[in-house]
């Protein structure tokens, strides 16, 4: 069978995407790794997502939270899955890793 070829459509705006409303969430695992980057499995509406990463902003130094990723054969990373947060919430995930973190010790 031959594989199908697909016309390449020019790229678009990103449309806005809504905030994902979260009403519990959870830390299943979480460890440090390399250059203070923290790897942890979340657990948000009851999905768990496995991989998550609490990054530094380079300019700012302020912590954010990365979904997975995987790099794609064009050398760029691309996200496994993805879901918008809002600030507060990605600050509580953040501050619930890390007291995660500090009652494993």
């Amino acid at each position: 069978m031959k594989a199908r070829e697909f016309n390449s459509t020019p790229k678009t705006e990103k449309p806005e995407v809504p905030a994902l409303t979260v009403s519990d969430f959870s830390v299943h695992r979480a460890r440090p790794i390399e250059n203070g980057i923290v790897m942890a499995d979340l657990i948000i509406n009851g999905i768990t997502i496995y991989g998550m990463k609490v990054l530094a902003n380079k300019k700012t130094g302020e912590a954010f939270l990365a979904f997975p990723q995987q790099k794609g054969r064009d050398g760029k990373y691309y996200s496994i899955v993805y879901a918008k947060l809002s600030d507060t919430d990605q600050e509580e995930m953040i501050r619930s890793i890390y007291n995660w973190l500090d009652a494993a010790k």
